[in-house]
């Protein structure tokens, strides 16, 4: 399938390019959706055993979405100046993150370990043999940024801002398509401004 996608860059592009140059467009069409979008599709969950106040967090990790201990206390987070100010004590519902760890508040059992669950945002897969979900529900989000990592190399064509419009309203809507139905089980609160 790969190749079908590469062939289908050089049909846009009016020409054959090196398959290994259309691979690094692709990479770099990749990093900007890692970076840009945050979608359901994204979403891991891992769990970490606290042995000590921090645990590295997964690898693909782009933006953390929830974190719990998995006896069901959940953790809010706070800067990290924020969270060391509080003092351990005072810091047990509370993480912070520093470079790829993250950082958890209060006593941890440094002998059985503390399971701590979180779900986040994962880097897009890249692209192999194999379809990813990536191309295979969002091939026209992913045409159009390749197309655009393709312009910003040298490539001159006119389509350049057509493309580009392309990728970033693509990936503005999926978000916020997202965010409509993260929410679209939460019940409206409304304040009553008057009688009946």
């Amino acid at each position: 399938m790969k190749q079908t996608f590469i062939d289908s860059i050089n049909k846009w592009m009016n020409r054959k390019y090196d398959n290994t140059q259309i691979s690094q467009w692709i990479k770099f069409a990749e990093e900007r959706i890692s970076e840009e979008l945050r979608i359901a599709d994204m979403m891991d969950i891992d769990v970490g055993i606290l042995t000590n106040r921090r645990v590295l967090l997964p690898s693909d990790w782009k933006e953390l979405d929830f974190v719990h201990y998995e006896n069901g206390r959940s953790l809010e987070f706070k800067s990290r100046t924020e969270f060391y100010n509080l003092g351990e004590a005072n810091a047990k519902n509370f993480y912070t993150i520093t470079g790829n760890y993250i950082v958890v508040g209060g006593p941890i059992d440094s002998v059985n370990g503390l399971p701590i669950e979180i779900s986040y945002y994962a880097s897009v897969p890249p692209f192999v043999e194999e379809d990813t979900w990536l191309y295979t529900k969002y091939e026209r989000l992913y045409m159009a940024a390749t197309l655009v990592s393709a312009s910003a190399f040298g490539v001159e064509d006119q389509r350049a801002v057509l493309w580009e419009t392309e990728a970033t309203n693509r990936i503005n809507a999926l978000n916020v398509e997202h965010l409509r139905a993260r929410n679209s089980g939460s019940r409206l609160a409304t304040k009553r401004t008057g009688f009946g």
